[in-house]
């Protein structure tokens, strides 16, 4: 409820001030992108027993896969669940010291060969994971959505119930589709494993193709893995915007909020095309403000909600406030906005 409050007053025209400041410190440090001081690997972990405590285990992790981390601590096998961990510091390949200083000067881009670098160099298969992670998110904010859905299919292999699912990169804006992306994304949709289906799907909804994608979305919409069935049905909404209602904006709105709140970012943007549509300027720019304050690890869908964001308060004539999330756009994003 705090939360909400705070995004109304944001669209009210408090000053938007350090939000990607934020988001950037969020991004760099996550759980499992800081190093560890003395050799050992420390998961810090929320305490049941006194809310709001944490404390640390240090040993070895020796795997991190689905809903659980597995780590030895003098030499017992203790199981964490994703839900209880707080931070994870480990020992990092020398490269992605310079991709850390890179993603926090902002530049994405020159980030991606560190990272690949570190990634070769990596031999856990939970690391791994992380820096994929990493890599599918820039790759997808710089518009290379094909060596981001490799990232993420290697990730898929390896943990097919990968807790970084979140970073599946899906068409939720407008966008070209080149004649190899469409031909990997009817691959894509070809394939037996839902996820990589929602995949190829997604990206051929805007294409010829689009009554095959339509048809399989409607299928995954009901897939038994919630999330896959969230975001399908969540995609069949780039089709329905243009023509919501008031009814469906209430259904679209309710299953938001049912929804695991790292997916939320592209079905808030659906959901606030379709109160634009509708007039409902005020309600939209809350909409998306939620994507660069609560996802901010969604790199594409923060620009891309700033962007529509900016043009919504400038429709509103409240230009100082557009002024300012441009500001931040070009600070935060140098290489989408030509400040590199």
């Amino acid at each position: 409820m705090r939360v909400e409050k705070n995004i109304r007053s944001l669209s009210r025209g408090i000053p938007l001030g350090s939000i990607f400041r934020v988001w950037l410190l969020f991004f760099c440090c996550v759980p499992a992108t800081c190093h560890s001081q003395d050799g050992l690997d420390v998961v810090v972990v929320r305490r049941h027993d006194k809310p709001g405590e944490t404390l640390e285990r240090r040993g070895v992790i020796h795997n991190w896969r689905g809903i659980e981390l597995e780590m030895e601590t003098s030499g017992t096998t203790r199981r964490v669940s994703n839900d209880d961990i707080v931070e994870v510091r480990t020992i990092w390949p020398e490269p992605w010291t310079e991709a850390e200083l890179l993603i926090r000067q902002r530049r994405f881009g020159a980030a991606v060969d560190p990272l690949q670098q570190a990634l070769a160099e990596e031999t856990r298969p939970w690391a791994q994971a992380i820096l994929r992670e990493r890599l599918i998110r820039i790759h997808d904010l710089l518009g290379q959505p094909e060596p981001a859905a490799e990232q993420f299919l290697q990730l898929l292999a390896d943990d097919p119930e990968t807790r970084l699912f979140a970073a599946i990169p899906l068409a939720w804006n407008s966008v070209t589709v080149s004649a190899r992306l469409q031909q990997a994304s009817e691959k894509w949709m070809a394939s037996r494993i839902p996820a990589v289906r929602l995949m190829g799907a997604s990206w051929l909804l805007g294409t010829p193709q689009r009554d095959q994608a339509t048809v399989v979305l409607k299928e995954l919409s009901l897939d038994i893995d919630s999330k896959i069935a969230h975001l399908a049905t969540a995609q069949l909404w780039r089709t329905e915007w243009i023509s919501a209602d008031a009814q469906m904006l209430g259904r679209w709105e309710q299953q938001i909020e049912r929804m695991p709140g790292a997916i939320r970012p592209g079905p808030l943007t659906q959901f606030a095309a379709a109160q634009e549509r509708l007039e409902l300027f005020d309600q939209a720019i809350i909409s998306l403000m939620k994507v660069p304050i609560l996802y901010p690890e969604n790199l594409v869908q923060s620009l891309a909600s700033l962007e529509r964001a900016a043009g919504l308060l400038s429709k509103q004539n409240r230009e100082q406030e557009a002024a300012r999330v441009r500001a931040e756009m070009s600070a935060s994003f140098p290489d989408k906005t030509g400040q590199n």
